[in-house]
């Protein structure tokens, strides 16, 4: 219904159309909402141009150049994975609840995102370069990001390049998983609230709940550095890993709320274990301890190797 818009300056260039889309807008009877479409387009068999591309829906606000290349228009009817895209993102947010509105994969997702730089490909296979992205207002993320396997994200093995990665214990949470419409998300022991926020610069690749994290941690109890895998392991409710970690000046004693035992501790390891709290820590480790602080006393290079 409402639909209104303006098509000016058409013409032919073999076999493309050229127009000028200006106010665009309608309303859909499942409840999206078009406000406000504007581009500069081109449409050929092959491919769909964008340019300047302004969307205002529901809840979101989009700038960006975009295009699409299919072999016949037929491939719009299987977009997911037949459909290739280009685009320029420029300071736009979105809601995915609009988002939603296409994709039954996203129903119930509510969660407003703002992106800046380049993504292309197809849905099921989409890449990221020189991304700004912000979820809600405690995580954000620069740098590069590979997807394959979108719209499940159970799925969906992501590789990201990450300049800079901020976030926290409630913001991690804060990120929903699917199925959305049942609103639940990843549960984090309580004491990672310690870390305050988290800053991480390195690499994360494998899927959401079975990765490998290579970089470093800056956290308001020290930093670390790893090079390991983590594996939720469903059939004990417990996080699985292992690979190296080095951390200088970590403050164990609080992470593991036995400060009257333990303070901070500088230390190069291998590592193998299961669950991150007191109650049900169980790792082995190799290493060197440059120092630790244990019943108020400082001990310095112990070679380790053990169990915790």
């Amino acid at each position: 219904n409402n639909v209104r818009g303006r098509i000016k300056d058409n013409f032919f260039d073999a076999d493309t159309v050229h127009c000028v889309i200006d106010d665009f807008s309608l309303v859909e009877k499942s409840g999206f909402i078009l406000k406000k479409v504007s581009t500069k387009a081109s449409v050929s068999p092959v491919l769909m141009k964008l340019e300047q591309l302004t969307i205002l829906s529901n809840k979101s606000s989009i700038l960006t150049d975009f295009s699409f290349r299919y072999k016949t228009y037929n491939d719009f009817n299987h977009f997911i994975d037949n459909v290739k895209m280009k685009s320029q993102f420029h300071s736009s947010t979105i809601e995915m609840e609009d988002v939603a509105y296409f994709s039954s994969e996203l129903y119930g997702l509510k969660k407003k995102i703002f992106l800046n730089g380049d993504v292309s490909g197809k849905v099921s296979d989409l890449k990221g370069r020189n991304i700004l992205l912000v979820i809600g207002d405690k995580t954000s993320f620069s740098g590069n990001f590979d997807m394959t396997g979108l719209p499940d994200i159970n799925q969906t093995f992501m590789n990201f390049e990450a300049k800079e990665l901020r976030t926290s214990k409630t913001g991690i949470e804060d990120i929903p998983l699917p199925p959305f419409s049942e609103k639940h998300s990843i549960i984090l022991p309580q004491n990672i609230t310690l870390f305050g926020q988290i800053k991480f610069k390195g690499n994360f690749s494998g899927f959401y709940n079975d990765f490998v994290s290579y970089g470093k941690f800056n956290t308001a109890l020290g930093q670390f550095s790893t090079d390991i895998s983590l594996k939720e392991d469903s059939l004990i409710n417990q996080t699985r890993y292992k690979g190296k970690i080095s951390c200088k000046d970590f403050n164990l004693g609080k992470f593991f709320e036995s400060e009257k035992y333990m303070g901070r501790i500088s230390m190069n390891a291998n590592i193998e274990g299961k669950g991150l709290k007191k109650e049900n820590a169980i790792a082995t480790m190799e290493g060197e301890v440059n120092h630790i602080e244990l019943h108020g006393y400082n001990y310095q290079n112990i070679d380790l190797k053990g169990k915790f």
